[in-house]
């Protein structure tokens, strides 16, 4: 299994408002690590964080007078990264959100109770074909690692019933009485 790896020059910030601590951050498919600049910099150690303890990730948009941040949360941590520019913050969160997305994905192996049919699946690709918003869904929280398959679907029949082959109109026809 190849490693791959995104190296970044950031300011690293404990709090928002502390001006940060130049440095260089390294992210890998399993942790990201910041060395700070030189080697005086007692205050700020260096860090070697899992990114399996990471459990939020939030960033600043662009056009706002906001530098470009990226903020990843742990249970009790957070660690603030300002980059210099939007695309370099860009960069380093997709790189974070696919490899948290493994992260999760490994540590959630599938059990034999979770396999769905030939013919299931076969009903939910037409579904997922002819409805652009369940599509939209099925990337946020599948592909992105959120929920297994199984979840993802165990919520839809429970909302939706899409097992029913006999779907209950959603208007009943009323006559007028004359």
């Amino acid at each position: 299994m190849s490693c791959r790896q995104v190296v970044k020059r950031v300011n690293y910030k404990a709090k928002v408002r502390e001006p940060g601590t130049p440095g260089v951050l390294i992210m890998t498919d399993n942790k990201f690590a910041f060395r700070p600049n030189g080697h005086t910099s007692a205050a700020k150690p260096a860090l070697d964080v899992e990114l399996k303890q990471i459990i939020g990730i939030k960033n600043t948009e662009e056009g706002g007078d906001i530098p470009p941040w990226l903020h990843l949360s742990e249970k009790d941590k957070t660690y603030i990264f300002e980059f210099a520019s939007f695309c370099d913050l860009h960069e380093c969160r997709e790189f974070v959100a696919n490899a948290l997305a493994k992260c999760r994905q490994a540590a959630k192996p599938t059990s034999s109770d979770e396999q769905i049919s030939t013919t299931e699946i076969m009903h939910l690709m037409k579904l997922l074909q002819e409805d652009s918003e369940l599509q939209r869904l099925h990337v946020q929280y599948v592909i992105s690692g959120v929920l297994t398959e199984a979840e993802f679907w165990a919520a839809r029949k429970k909302f939706c019933d899409y097992g029913d082959s006999n779907p209950k109109p959603k208007q009943r026809v009323v006559l007028k009485a004359q």
